[in-house]
């Protein structure tokens, strides 16, 4: 596995944005990665990056500096706002693992519930109403 840091450029020079753990950071491949995008329409681009971890299991997570605050924040995608339909379904019994990937050509999102009786899938654009809470990254 690899840990893969990331800086964002401010008015105090480079400071720490964010990490995500994954096998594979060429963003070519369908595989891990990091992407810049401003979703916020503030002109400073969040990052978007597709982590791993141990499990196996990709998650996207966005990181953003927050210059009021002097410091990186982190969301994810809420698959409560995301899809109503889908996070009725994660709840039971019966679910194995939830997948999310993000595909940079139209800025997509696509969420994967596997269960034991199939899979289901839903596809969203990533904007900043289906994220959750922003929170401090230590």
């Amino acid at each position: 596995m690899t840990v893969c840091d990331f800086y964002a450029l401010t008015e105090q020079g480079f400071v720490y944005a964010g990490r995500t753990f994954g096998y594979d950071f060429d963003d070519a491949a369908e595989g891990d990665g990091a992407w810049p995008l401003d979703l916020t329409g503030d002109g400073r681009s969040e990052l978007i990056t597709r982590s791993t971890f141990g499990d196996d299991a990709p998650c996207v997570f966005v990181y953003r500096w927050n210059a009021a605050e002097g410091g990186s924040q982190r969301s994810e995608v809420d698959w409560e706002k995301a899809d109503a339909q889908l996070a009725r379904l994660s709840a039971p019994l019966g679910v194995t693992a939830r997948a999310e990937t993000y595909h940079a050509q139209n800025n997509t999102v696509t969420l994967t519930l596997y269960t034991e009786s199939g899979t289901k899938e839903t596809t969203l654009p990533l904007t900043t109403d289906i994220l959750g809470e922003w929170f401090a990254d230590d």
